[in-house]
This record gives structure tokens, sequence and C-alpha cells, in this order.
């Protein structure tokens, strides 16, 4: 049987180099990069922290630039999709803050349509009593009370009676929003 050739190393020479293997694609890395080009593209971030994770998991493997880059475009998208959800729940606040001012102002307006409604009934009953019939009714009247907005209740009388009326909350006569008592005529 031959012998195998023995291969002795001298001291003096170099040791024979060994080329180490050259690492592959870093398929994580790479995989980061679609999915964050996807989630910034189709979805406006929405699936960016995945690709910001997916890069983080891939920088521990060779070669790291695929990785840095889907960190990169998660970190983008990340950052967009908070801008997003941030704007979105601050529009919602403001619009439900909105919302419930609206509804205090038509609360305190209907308070205070009704508030002028018996102030007016009050003074159409104690008038009434006064003028027991259309016959005795001064042309004009002030009344000393105000409605609910500040303003002098408005007087008119007619042949078969008279009738009170408050310009309501927007302050003009003949409009929807008028408070008025009429119902006080004689027959």
């Amino acid at each position: 049987m031959p012998s195998e050739p023995e291969l002795v190393h001298h001291p003096s020479e170099a040791p024979p180099q060994v080329d180490a293997p050259k690492p592959g694609p870093n398929v994580i890395g790479i995989i980061s990069i679609i999915v964050g080009v996807l989630a910034l593209l189709c979805t406006c971030g929405v699936f960016s922290p995945l690709g910001l994770l997916l890069g983080f998991v891939g920088w521990f493997f060779e070669p790291k630039g695929t990785a840095i880059a889907g960190m990169v475009l998660g970190a983008i998208g990340t950052v967009v999709l908070v801008i997003a959800i941030m704007s979105k729940v601050l529009e919602t606040a403001t619009e439900l803050g909105n919302r419930r001012e609206e509804a205090e102002v038509a609360a305190a307006t209907a308070k205070s349509a009704e508030e002028t409604r018996l102030t007016i009934t009050k003074i159409a009953k104690e008038f009434r009593a006064a003028h027991e019939s259309p016959d005795t009714l001064p042309k004009t009247f002030a009344s000393q009370d105000l409605d609910a907005w500040g303003r002098v209740i408005q007087y008119q009388s007619s042949p078969r009676g008279f009738s009170l009326r408050s310009a309501g909350p927007d302050a003009r006569l003949g409009t929807a929003d008028d408070v008025r008592v009429q119902e006080l005529y004689w027959k």
C-alpha cells in the first residue's frame, strides 16, 4: 500500500491560507426591504413595523446592508403610520369636542326659549286679566320684562286680541326661532 505524502510545515514558511466561504445574501434583510417598500407603497405604512422588525433580525446576519435598508424603510413607514394615527385621533377628538359644544349650545338655546315662553305666558295672563275685552287694549305696550336673551318682549294688538313675541336667539322678528303667544284672543 502506497503511503500518502506527509505535509510538513516548516516554521519559516507561512501557513497555507484557506479562503473563508463568502456569505450568501441576507435573505431576512431582502425580505425586510420588500416588506418595507410594499408597506409604504401599498398599505400607507400599515405593515412598516413588520419591515422594521425583519430588518432588525436581519442585522444579526451578514451582509448587513440589506438589513439596514429594510430597517430604514420600516422606520420611515412606521413614522408615517404613527403620524397618520395621531392625526386621525386629533381629528376625532376635535370633532367630538365640536359636537359636544353644539349640543351644549342647543340645550342652552332650548332652555332660554322655554324660559322666554314661560315669561311671555305669564305676561299674557296678567295682561288679559287687566283688559277684559279687546276694546280696552292699548295700541302700544312696553313690557318691563325681558326675554332670556335680554331683549324687550314685543307687543302687538289686533281687533280680536293681542300677541306677545320674542325675537328669539337670532334677534330678528319674523323668523322660525321666534317665541310668541297669540292664542289668547277673544272670540
